[in-house]
């Protein structure tokens, strides 16, 4: 059937009253994948590209769930403008012939006319949304944008003010102003790493963002893929209606599978991309994860040394100053594990009441290593390599408590079990460079992590 004859049957249809739905799927799908097609020409990936990463495919995910609601409620405001023909404002219905002809001249509006200018405008920001996830990606080298306009100064009211505007990648301005500025627009934005001609906060731009304007006045890269605004007029609908067309939407949009092995993590930061993906490929051949919440992992600076868990908003934090990211990684992941994995929101290792860990923390704490943290805690002091006594300062003192808590020990011995089991080579190697200085300890050595293997593999197959 083609699109032609499908209107004709869809008019009939809401011309004798047979077609009663909020909304017609099939219509929603076409005109949502027509969207896709788009959406994926700008942002150079579909679901289907190889080598997909986390982000890419939650930008992705993102970008069709926003398409996907902007279908409904167009198709939504399309057949409420046909139901309203079917009475003049006299209250005559009119003939089946002249319903038909007003229905597809409706048609021609939406599904050409409108169609062509909002494919446009979802790959130019499709576009945008790549562009600021490359800009995040290289804002070490090029930590500078620059925002060109195609053609004159003087193009349009609103390119023609943010020509040349040049600022950090961090800076506020991106909020807010990024491309495309209006319809129609094929502004681009560069990345330097010369800081020449900075605009000053002074002479930032004011550009015109007036009335249909005022949808553009947002970075769909910062803002969860919202290619097309929630602002727009389709979106315009009683409360009531709006929860029903959102659900709607639900139920159309197609599902679609995680491409890396841990679907909890939603977002990572770009620069963690590559070593996340090796910690996740070894955590893959070896455990199967239980259901766990939501996550990001960013690249962040902690108090700890390296790493953390936030564990009341589920974020893994990754110090991008550390030198065994692989390592951090895993231990964070060990600790989320041990707080969502076996129990819902509570430390297992540090449940009394809980036999789950019993074995494996026996195996920890008589393990050598924990056996010599736990001593050099109590004795606040270590022998340096000139054979002197060397007394913790105040920093050492806390670390060397902390290191022998059983969540501590569970995560670190989460990283070393995964290093080892999947044989991933770098991550071995980082482990033996933790394994020096004064709390060398902190990871085993390949005799003295025997047994402890032998327990993990009992649990992971036993509990999860």
């Amino acid at each position: 059937m083609t699109p032609e004859q499908y209107i004709e049957q869809l008019a009939h249809s809401l011309y004798t009253g047979t077609h009663t739905g909020a909304v017609d799927s099939y219509l929603v799908y076409r005109d949502a994948q027509l969207l896709m097609q788009h959406c994926y020409t700008g942002f150079d990936a579909n679901f289907d590209t190889p080598g997909l990463t986390t982000n890419q495919f939650t930008m992705l995910q993102d970008m069709e769930h926003n398409i996907y609601q902007f279908a409904t409620f167009k198709n939504h405001r399309f057949l409420s403008e046909c139901r309203a023909m079917l009475e003049d404002s006299k209250g005559h219905k009119p003939s089946l012939d002249e319903y038909l002809k007003a229905v597809k001249g409706l048609n021609k509006i939406y599904h050409t006319y409108r169609s062509d200018v909002e494919a446009d405008n979802v790959k130019v920001t499709a576009q945008a949304v790549k562009l600021w996830q490359d800009a995040l990606l290289q804002k070490r080298k090029l930590p500078y944008l620059v925002w060109r306009t195609t053609g004159k100064d003087t193009r349009c009211p609103a390119c023609g003010a943010l020509n040349n505007t040049k600022l950090p990648v961090e800076h506020h301005f991106w909020n807010d102003h990024f491309v495309p500025a209006h319809y129609g627009c094929h502004c681009t934005i560069e990345q330097t790493n010369s800081k020449d001609d900075l605009t000053s906060d002074a002479k930032l731009p004011r550009p015109i963002y007036g009335g249909r304007r005022r949808i553009f006045k947002r970075n769909a890269g910062k803002n969860n893929g919202e290619l097309i605004p929630l602002e727009h007029p389709y979106f315009d609908v009683e409360s009531k209606i709006y929860n029903q067309l959102i659900n709607e939407a639900e139920k159309i949009k197609p599902k679609h599978n995680q491409p890396n092995a841990l679907g909890f993590i939603i977002y990572i930061s770009p620069e963690l991309e590559d070593v996340a993906k090796n910690t996740f490929d070894s955590l893959k051949s070896i455990i199967k994860w239980p259901a766990m919440p939501k996550t990001t992992m960013l690249a962040a600076y902690t108090k700890e040394e390296y790493g953390s868990f936030e564990y009341l908003n589920n974020q893994i934090n990754i110090n991008p100053n550390g030198d065994h990211y692989e390592m951090t990684i895993a231990h964070e992941l060990g600790h989320m594990l041990d707080y969502h994995g076996f129990s819902s929101g509570s430390w297992e290792s540090e449940n009394e009441t809980s036999n789950k860990l019993t074995p494996l923390l026996n195996a920890l704490t008589g393990s050598l290593a924990v056996r010599e943290l736990t001593e050099l805690s109590n004795k606040k002091y270590y022998i340096d390599k000139k054979g002197n006594r060397k007394y913790f300062d105040e920093k050492q003192e806390k670390l060397a408590k902390y290191y022998i808590s059983k969540r501590e020990i569970f995560a670190r011995a989460f990283a070393q079990y995964i290093a080892y089991k999947s044989d991933n080579a770098e991550m071995i190697k980082q482990c033996k460079k933790i394994r020096t200085g004064i709390f060398k300890y902190k990871q085993w050595d390949e005799e003295d992590f025997k047994f402890i293997t032998l327990q993990f593999d009992t649990l992971l197959k036993q509990q999860l």
